[in-house]
């Protein structure tokens, strides 16, 4: 629209300077008078500011805004980023993501709409139900026949006619203290169990078996005496 408006308005300056240039040689032959020469010479003036007007406003558009402009509307733009920034951020700490794929065992998890927790603080307890991770605790003095790799044969109090397999995963680098319940020392070994049925639940118990490798049955029978005497009475000789 703007360079319509220069091409009309330089069409209607060249009509006028035509206009004046003829009135200027009518009025030298006496033909016509002074006032309409002078109102000729008024419109090719008047014409020519409407072009230099129109080309002014033209050559603005063609510009663009005033740095000045730019620059308060970049710095607008940067102040909305940043809010947009922060108000993610909030967004994103209403999110509350499980590190694995499981079950939320917690107790009426929804009594805790509302409370104030703290960053690091325990929300609810998720388990991961698959694949279970089983640990078993072997007396002490047992822990040097088990080894990386050994097949585990586990069975779970509540289901007595069935026998969960797995093999040894880890081995505790620590022994637990002794308690009222396991007056030994342990060392815990963990194992991997299917749980595929879904029939292993947290905090269960049973009984498993690690097997350790074949052994003669005179060795077996006098394995705990052997071991014993080498460890209770080596000092003395």
């Amino acid at each position: 629209m703007a360079k319509t408006q220069v091409a009309k308005a330089e069409e209607l300056a060249k009509f006028a300077d035509g206009y004046q240039l003829r009135d200027k040689l009518q009025y030298e032959q006496k033909l016509i008078s002074i006032e309409e020469l002078e109102k000729s010479q008024e419109g090719a003036v008047t014409r020519q500011k409407e072009l230099q007007e129109a080309r002014q406003r033209l050559k603005l558009l063609l510009s663009g805004s005033r740095p000045e402009e730019i620059e308060a509307l970049e710095a607008d733009v940067r102040r909305l980023e940043a809010h947009k920034t922060y108000l993610v951020d909030q967004i994103h700490s209403l999110q509350v993501v499980s590190p694995i794929t499981g079950v939320v065992t917690t107790h009426k998890l929804k009594e805790k709409v509302g409370e104030n927790v703290k960053k690091g603080d325990l929300i609810t307890e998720v388990y991961e139900m698959k694949d279970v991770m089983a640990e078993i605790a072997v007396p002490e003095k047992e822990i040097s026949e088990v080894s990386i790799g050994q097949k585990i044969v586990l069975k779970a109090r509540a289901y007595p006619g069935i026998t969960f397999e797995g093999m040894v995963k880890d081995i505790a680098p620590v022994a637990s203290k002794p308690t009222d319940w396991q007056p030994d020392r342990t060392i815990l070994v963990t194992t991997q169990l299917d749980n595929a049925a879904g029939l292993l639940k947290p905090e269960m118990t049973g009984n498993a078996k690690i097997f350790c490798g074949e052994n003669r049955l005179i060795d077996l029978a006098t394995h705990r005496f052997v071991r014993y005497f080498r460890v209770e009475f080596w000092s003395w000789w």
